[in-house]
């Protein structure tokens, strides 16, 4: 009985099959980006960035089905009225926006950021955006065939 477990195991051992392949998963899949500005003061959201974000949404709703995780980064200038709450409401606008046009298909994680008063990048207007990062998956963990 003893040899007849080996005789198995030393076969399947020697068989060359992908179904042992190690899969990599939704990692190899590449992230998409965009970034949208705000007016100083506001998380109002104007309309030359609202159609990026509709024509974005749209692109990434055809070409990818599973869609892994949705990151939204706000930040605000320190010379801003109450950029902690400013911040915070970018990030709220933008994420009733992408839903509103269809990114409902993964989690969403937010995180706000407010420059430093001693720190003279805080006052860019890179420092007045929303990113968003959608990390697209594939069907089946992106492991075809196994």
């Amino acid at each position: 009985m003893k040899l007849n477990y080996l005789t198995i195991a030393a076969s399947l051992a020697l068989l060359p099959c992908s179904c042992f392949a190690k899969c990599e998963g939704s990692v190899n899949l590449p992230s998409h980006q965009l970034s949208l500005a705000f007016e100083k003061n506001s998380s109002a959201l104007e309309n030359v960035q609202l159609k990026k974000l509709e024509k974005w949404a749209r692109s990434l709703n055809a070409n990818y089905a599973v869609q892994t995780w949705l990151q939204v980064s706000a930040q605000a200038q320190p010379d801003e009225d109450r950029p902690d709450d400013l911040a915070m409401a970018r990030a709220v606008d933008v994420v009733k926006a992408a839903l509103d046009n269809g990114l409902v298909k993964a989690p969403i994680e937010i995180k706000t950021n407010v420059g430093s008063f001693g720190n003279p990048s805080s006052y860019t207007e890179a420092e007045r955006t929303v990113t968003l990062q959608l990390t697209p998956g594939c069907r089946n963990n992106c492991c075809e065939g196994n």
